[in-house]
């Protein structure tokens, strides 16, 4: 339906590239979010100062843990 008769097998139709960008997205997400969670602990050292701008991006740092939270059930209802 979206793909055209001549297509090349490794590309998929526009919706699956689209949901792949957007599982990609999730997963930065978490990882940003993940570091600055586990950086809280010690905000002194220099990866905590690193990640501390998602904190701020974020809110605080409980918006932050619901922002992980979230996109964690994001990427297990993608799945």
């Amino acid at each position: 339906m979206l793909l055209k008769p001549g297509h090349d097998p490794y590309l998929r139709n526009p919706l699956a590239r689209t949901s792949y960008v957007g599982l990609y997205v999730m997963v930065l997400i978490e990882i940003l979010t993940g570091f600055a969670m586990y950086y809280m602990t010690e905000p002194a050292s220099y990866i905590a100062r690193a990640f501390a701008w998602v904190n701020v991006v974020c809110g605080n740092e409980m918006v932050t843990h619901l922002v992980h939270h979230y996109v964690a059930w994001g990427i297990i209802l993608f799945a």
